[in-house]
């Protein structure tokens, strides 16, 4: 992919950011920017796949599918305080809520915010390591860049709804896994394809939450993440394979029919904290 196309590229991805949250209040007045910029996100969909819906195949992070969807039982009833639950395989539960604004999700839907918050920020700590390699070309490394800053502003729209329950750590072990991929990689195309797969796993767990969620805060919130987090990863496929002809023909390699669940980040193995 040429730099310029590169620039453009993110450029188009970028314009989700503006649109935070919006959790309250009248923001009637958003709309006709919130259209402008999923017309724009189609059409970098469009030119991308050729006219093919956007999806996310299967993750080589070696990351167990799906997200369970009984992912935690909460007290009803007795007003008691949920207790964590992060020990692998065992059916994680709201932590108890630190001092600050209260949370505009609870019971599962904070669960999985908070979680999804987590990888966020482990994916904003992974590109930062792969900027410092020295081994992305400058084009590349500031869509490297760029990518973090977006990585970061998801993880601040997932900390809204989840006040003062929401996290400040990167998932530990999604870190702990990609920090050894990345200081291992000796070529911009090794840490390319880290970058991709991790997108490409980000997006399909945002697909195997959305079926989750119950507020329509935070299913709306991860619906307007999953694309730019799926585009991120067609950016990637694009520099590994910078000749446009030579891509297309790989373009359901990149781009299936549909979007899939297939190689989700699993919270009962990749606990927030």
């Amino acid at each position: 992919m040429a730099f310029r196309a590169l620039r453009r590229t993110v450029a188009e991805i970028d314009e989700r950011h503006p649109d935070a949250v919006m959790t309250t209040g009248d923001h009637s007045s958003d709309e006709p920017a919130r259209t402008d910029r999923s017309a724009s996100r189609r059409g970098f969909l469009t030119r991308a796949a050729t006219g093919g819906a956007l999806a996310v195949g299967a993750s080589a992070l070696s990351i167990s599918s799906g997200v369970p969807r009984a992912l935690a039982q909460t007290t009803e009833g007795d007003g008691s305080e949920p207790t964590a639950g992060t020990t692998p395989g065992t059916e994680p539960t709201a932590p108890a809520a630190p001092a600050g604004e209260p949370p505009i999700v609870e019971g599962t839907d904070l669960v999985l915010v908070v979680f999804l918050q987590s990888i966020e920020l482990a994916a904003s700590e992974a590109y930062n390591a792969m900027v410092e390699t020295g081994k992305l070309a400058p084009a590349v490394a500031q869509t490297a860049r760029q990518f973090t800053l977006n990585h970061t502003e998801h993880a601040k729209a997932l900390a809204e709804l989840a006040g003062g329950q929401a996290t400040t750590v990167a998932n530990p072990r999604l870190i702990s896994e990609l920090t050894p991929r990345i200081a291992a990689a000796t070529t911009r195309d090794e840490l390319a394809t880290i970058a991709y797969e991790l997108e490409e796993s980000i997006a399909a767990t945002y697909a195997a939450t959305l079926g989750q969620f119950d507020a329509f805060q935070a299913a709306g919130e991860a619906s307007r993440i999953l694309p730019v987090d799926s585009q991120q990863a067609i950016v990637w496929s694009q520099v590994l394979y910078p000749d446009t002809n030579e891509w297309a023909t790989q373009i359901t390699r990149w781009i299936p029919n549909f979007q899939s669940a297939s190689g989700a980040i699993n919270i009962t193995e990749y606990a927030a904290s």
